[in-house]
This record gives structure tokens, sequence and C-alpha cells, in this order.
């Protein structure tokens, strides 16, 4: 929490059963999903913890772009999941709906033979 101030979205990839996002929110700012998230009032700001859950998928053919490292049952996250993200957080999307088409991509990827999967252009049309 003490990163916070510094870093105001710390997003912790937990594998198959999803994100754990911790941000910084203003006080003022309403969310549609409150009942989903754990709001720690704060003096100047609150500290908003929310658990986006896991999508299912249907099998990992190949784990090269998807960013998953798979060793002692351990998952976690850079290439197609962090591109996507960091990609939708530019687009202005929230929080939820990035985190919601990054698991996406980073599952489309898995089922791929390819390093990045070329279904992720199909997922960006859909959105």
């Amino acid at each position: 929490m003490q990163l916070l101030p510094y870093i105001p979205n710390i997003l912790i990839k937990l594998g198959s059963r999803g994100v754990l996002s911790v941000r910084l929110c203003p006080k003022d700012i309403k969310f549609d999903n409150e009942s989903e998230l754990l709001r720690l009032s704060g003096t100047h700001a609150d500290v908003c913890i929310q658990h986006h859950k896991g999508l299912e998928h249907q099998g990992i053919v190949s784990v090269t772009g998807a960013g998953y490292k798979i060793s002692h049952c351990r998952v976690n996250c850079s290439d197609t999941f962090s591109g996507v993200l960091l990609a939708q957080f530019a687009s202005g999307n929230s929080i939820h709906k990035a985190v919601d088409i990054a698991q996406k991509a980073a599952i489309m990827t898995l089922a791929s033979p390819h390093a990045v999967s070329p279904e992720i252009q199909e997922l960006k049309l859909k959105q």
C-alpha cells in the first residue's frame, strides 16, 4: 500500500484465478460494481481492492507469447496480457474491461501455436 502514491494502479496476476487490482481512487468516484469491491477509506483518497475472476480456457498449446511461465504451479504474467492491458488503458477503458480483454487475449494466445494469437485482432473488433 505504501507504493500506491507512486504507482496508483497495481495489478497482481493470480494465474487461472484471475487478477487482483489495488488502486488509489478519488473519494468521490463511484463504481458500477461497488459490491465486488473492498474500499478502504483514506484521508485524501481511498484504496480500492478488487478481484477480477479468471476465465476458463480449453487447453494450452503454447506458452511462448501468452505471458505465462508454467513451473512449479506458478503462473507469471508478461507479454500478451501486459501488452493488451496497456493498450486498453491507453484507449481509455476501465480497469475491469481492460483486465477482461487482456485475459481473453492471453487465453487466445495460450490456445494458439503462434507466439501471439492472430485471433486477438478479432477480439479487438468485438469489444
